[in-house]
């Protein structure tokens, strides 16, 4: 069967996909991979055997011209049409009005997808009314093959899910893999550093969600002890944008005699970044792309996590430490009323480090979780603390605020007052009651 996946997401959901793609291409499956364009990159690294068919549609952006958007949709249903698919897969919980509007065009041939998923994206009203095809609503018949599964559980799970109840299929293995030559693991990325000699981190990788971010203080700490314990420096990755924060940890860094790096990725560096993932010791930072690249290339893990999808996006790695502070408010999808996640800024660093030490000593087998020192329910009292502190101190800055204010407006008032009384404003407010200036001000005479 020619079947369609739509992956208009990013790279660590193609990465958590692959046992998906590899189950269908070892069952005699032909796979096309609909991708966004700076994602496309990844594709031959999740499976050779994929067929690419990358777009420049942004279904999560703002600020696009909806015109451009609906050519580009139109673009790309014609190009998925001229393949041929016999079935078109949807494998997004959260679905754009996007997904479903490509998903819209097919309803002659099979639409699979979750029937439990929800569309959280915003309305794409004017794109749909320059389109010659409706977009079907669930209960339209969005998909003809439906499967309900459970939000909370994994990504993976429900890939599988879907195989089993769809075709039949089991996934053998559900541990994704990128397949990274022998020949590209070699390509020195960072010629000066020897293999197995650097961790690799991504503490910041927040181009989609800022809140996912690695506090500052815990990077810090972490590379601090991977040089002073094990002499392993740390090479800090990201876009152009995350330059800053990560030259401001190498120069803090600096500070207390440790050595650090930082390399900037760019377009078309994805082999790069996976050669120099391969052959470093470790990954920490944030949950990222890259952090589910590290897990597929069997590098071990540690990663400080959030509550906003929590467990879905967990890495599937071979070892692995996962730190957060579970909190009442997990599953908000990042929706979060605070400018900082408390389920992160919670997160305990001696029980990060400790973690740390026992990954790298071997002690722990699979992916192990710590949700944190605090109970769920006293972990949200503390939120609601926290919060309370900063509404008092908002106050307390509103009310300072209006008080100097009031003294601007006070001080004002009475230099106003000493200019009212003084004498050469009282002979000008008697020449203009006089009656030549009222005369000559008629006439025209007085330029105002």
């Amino acid at each position: 069967m020619r079947i369609c996946i739509l992956n208009l997401d990013t790279f660590g959901d193609l990465v958590l996909r692959e046992p998906l793609f590899r189950t269908l291409i070892d069952a005699g499956h032909e796979v096309a991979v609909v991708v966004r364009s700076r994602y496309v990159e990844i594709v031959p690294y999740i499976n050779p055997r994929l067929i690419p068919i990358s777009t420049s549609l942004e279904p999560y952006a703002f600020g696009i011209n909806e015109a451009d958007m609906a050519v580009t949709l139109i673009d790309l249903v014609s190009r998925i049409r001229a393949w041929r698919p016999e079935a078109i897969v949807l494998p997004l919980y959260n679905r754009s009005g996007i997904d479903e509007l490509v998903v819209s065009h097919f309803s002659d041939i099979t639409r699979v997808g979750f029937t439990s998923g929800v569309n959280h994206s915003r309305s794409f009203r004017a794109i749909e009314e320059s389109l010659d095809w409706k977009r079907l609503s669930l209960a339209d018949g969005l998909f003809s093959v439906g499967i309900a599964v459970d939000e909370l559980s994994h990504e993976v799970e429900k890939y599988a899910r879907l195989l089993s109840e769809w075709l039949g299929l089991k996934i053998d293995d559900n541990r994704p893999r990128l397949a990274l030559s022998s020949d590209a693991k070699t390509v020195a990325a960072h010629s000066e550093l020897a293999p197995k000699t650097y961790a690799i981190s991504c503490p910041s990788g927040t181009m989609n969600v800022p809140l996912k971010a690695m506090p500052y203080e815990i990077a810090v700490a972490i590379a601090r002890q991977l040089f002073e314990k094990q002499g392993l420096i740390t090479v800090f990755t990201g876009i152009e944008l995350e330059r800053d924060y990560l030259e401001k940890i190498a120069s803090e860094l600096a500070e207390y005699g440790v050595p650090a790096q930082v390399w900037i990725g760019q377009q078309h560096q994805i082999q790069e970044l996976l050669s120099l993932i391969a052959n470093s010791q470790l990954y920490f930072g944030a949950d990222t792309g890259p952090m589910h690249f590290a897990a597929a290339l069997d590098i071990p893990v540690l990663a400080v996590f959030g509550g906003g999808t929590f467990p879905r996006f967990n890495p599937v790695a071979k070892t692995g430490f996962i730190a957060t502070q579970e909190l009442g408010c997990f599953g908000c999808g990042w929706v979060c009323f605070r400018e900082s996640a408390a389920c992160i800024d919670f997160v305990y660093l001696p029980d990060v480090l400790a973690g740390l030490d026992r990954l790298l000593d071997g002690k722990i087998v699979g992916v192990e979780v710590h949700t944190g020192r605090l109970s769920k329910s006293e972990g949200q009292r503390q939120v609601n603390l926290l919060c309370q502190q900063e509404r008092q101190q908002e106050r307390s800055e509103f009310r300072t605020e209006i008080a100097e204010r009031c003294t601007d407006i006070r001080k004002l008032e009475f230099e106003l007052n000493e200019i009212r009384t003084s004498p050469l404003y009282l002979k000008m407010l008697k020449i203009r009651r006089s009656l030549l200036f009222r005369l000559l001000d008629k006439l025209g005479f007085i330029k105002r």
